[in-house]
């Protein structure tokens, strides 16, 4: 329910003269006290405020009691003026009625206003509670929504089995979905490895061929993505791992080549290709990985459009 705000609360107007000084006020003028003030915990502005209360009200008593006669002021005694409170902001309140061990501790220093306005608000705050209770069972559940960014939505782990294996062999794109990675992570210790040998030392590596037929991974040149939506996943998965892989990060030449070639593969313009451009994707990773070509635009362009003029020639075909 929504706490009112000092403004719905009636107050009294003021008993000051309209033309009152305004540097005659007893508090909020000097801005360094406000601040100090500001800066105190809500229960002992509260009870500084309770002291101002507490003065002002004796003050006006003895003002009606000069005013009626019963009581003679000596000759240089002044009654002060009545004083300001210092502010407290309502979201302040809010706080005290949603948390009921700081009200319960606070609720003697509270203004007499809003003591009655909070004890009322939370009075039909629980009545509202118990006539929704049964109605709330009904409905959905209240859901906190997140963007799907593979960046940040999906917490991958790559085993650092996978990152050895990427120096011996190809690992295919499919491997990298979401959830062929959740599985490498769940079994990374029961996967039968491999001997290889490297620079004359036998070292054990994972049997990528062997994992790759254990998650039906074919050997095509799908390589375990039928689908253009399929291989975006894996490829933004393919991207932080070699990003991770280079030595150097962001700024090595395996991450900005994955980089380029994922950029130019990943163009929604592509969608419709995927079928005839997906095989040469895989073979300029794997000339990437054999002969280190560097990620070269002009011949991208040209394979795409060979794949483009192959699609037009099967289509036309078909038309014949």
């Amino acid at each position: 329910m929504p706490f009112p705000n000092l403004s719905t609360i009636k107050r009294y107007s003021s008993l000051r003269e309209p033309d009152f000084p305004a540097d005659k006020r007893k508090t909020h003028s000097n801005p360094q006290a406000c601040e100090a003030m500001k800066a105190l915990p809500v229960e002992r502005r509260l009870a500084v405020n309770k002291r101002i209360d507490d003065r002002n009200l004796e003050n006006r008593e003895r003002r009606y009691l000069v005013a009626s006669g019963a009581l003679t002021l000596d000759e240089d005694e002044v009654i002060s003026d009545t004083a300001s409170h210092w502010t407290i902001e309502d979201q302040e309140y809010e706080t005290i009625k949603n948390n009921p061990e700081i009200f319960e501790r606070v609720k003697d220093l509270l203004p007499n206003r809003w003591f009655r306005c909070i004890v009322e608000t939370r009075a039909k705050e629980k009545i509202e509670k118990e006539n929704n209770k049964g109605r709330d069972l009904m409905l959905a559940r209240d859901m906190n929504e997140v963007p799907r960014d593979l960046s940040t939505f999906l917490d991958l782990k790559f085993p650092p089995e996978l990152f050895i294996a990427a120096n011996f062999a190809y690992i295919p794109l499919g491997l990298f979905k979401s959830k062929h990675v959740r599985v490498l992570q769940t079994t990374a210790a029961g996967t039968t490895p491999k001997t290889v040998y490297e620079e004359g030392k036998k070292t054990k590596i994972w049997d990528i061929a062997a994992i790759s037929k254990n998650l039906d991974i074919k050997s095509d040149d799908f390589e375990g993505c039928p689908t253009f939506v399929e291989f975006l996943e894996a490829m933004e998965n393919y991207i932080r791992f070699v990003v991770d892989w280079d030595r150097d990060k962001e700024e090595g030449k395996y991450a900005q080549f994955i980089y380029s070639h994922g950029l130019f593969f990943k163009n929604p313009e592509n969608a419709d290709l995927y079928p005839y451009w997906k095989g040469t994707e895989k073979e300029l990773r794997e000339d990437r990985r054999t002969q280190g070509f560097k990620f070269d635009l002009p011949t991208y362009r040209d394979k795409m459009q060979t794949c483009r003029s192959e699609r037009s020639r099967q289509i036309n075909g078909h038309l014949q």
